[in-house]
């Protein structure tokens, strides 16, 4: 059976990733190594960004690796960046032609990951790409309603700020037909004090 263009873009990051120092530290090595995983190409990816190898990320992207593709678990590269908050990886790959409002099912987008993690850098980087604060992602809500439940008022105040509806609903993972929303998820009186503030009703 021949090999299919993904398995050989596989093949040839791994072998890529192999190249570049990847397994032990040779003598005088200035990387660190970079584990081989299972999963592809985004799994190379996500091993790259977890040991600050731009380098090696830029690689993998030019040898064909889809910087949009998503690891389980993990969500694409630039969830996972933004959720690390690493801002000069992220910037890397915008760069490299990361979609900033690609989902992944379970990790949710880079906006939201960035809103989880706290970071405003990143979640200005992001807004500044083109990132939509009101996104839905099922399962994960939106950016707002995270940022909320986590009692991370200066991220609140950054995402209504960059056009986010503070009314808007998006459906619960737990089977009810209850709508989750930034005011009804807020964690903090002081977040439920700004949202009303900002014309929150529900």
């Amino acid at each position: 059976m021949s090999a299919t263009p993904t398995t050989r873009t596989i093949a040839r990051a791994a072998a890529l990733a192999l190249l570049l120092g990847l397994g032990t530290v040779h003598a005088g090595a200035t990387n660190p190594p970079v584990k081989v995983t299972s999963g592809g190409g985004s799994a190379l990816l996500i091993e790259a960004i977890k040991t600050k190898r731009p380098d090696l990320v830029r690689t993998l992207v030019k040898s064909g690796v889809d910087v949009n593709g998503a690891s389980a678990g993990d969500g694409t590269a630039l969830i996972y960046a933004a959720g690390e908050g690493d801002a000069a990886m992220v910037a890397e790959l915008i760069a490299l032609g990361a979609n900033v409002n690609q989902p992944s099912m379970g990790d949710g987008s880079p906006l939201i990951a960035a809103a989880q993690s706290g970071s405003l850098e990143v979640a200005k980087q992001l807004m500044a790409a083109g990132a939509k604060p009101d996104l839905i992602v099922p399962g994960d809500e939106t950016a707002l309603i995270n940022a909320a439940r986590d009692g991370k008022l200066d991220m609140v105040k950054l995402l209504v700020a960059g056009g986010a509806d503070v009314n808007l609903g998006a459906p619960a993972d737990d089977g009810s037909k209850k709508l989750r929303t930034p005011l009804n998820q807020a964690s903090s009186s002081a977040i439920r004090q700004y949202l009303s503030s900002k014309g929150a009703k529900r």
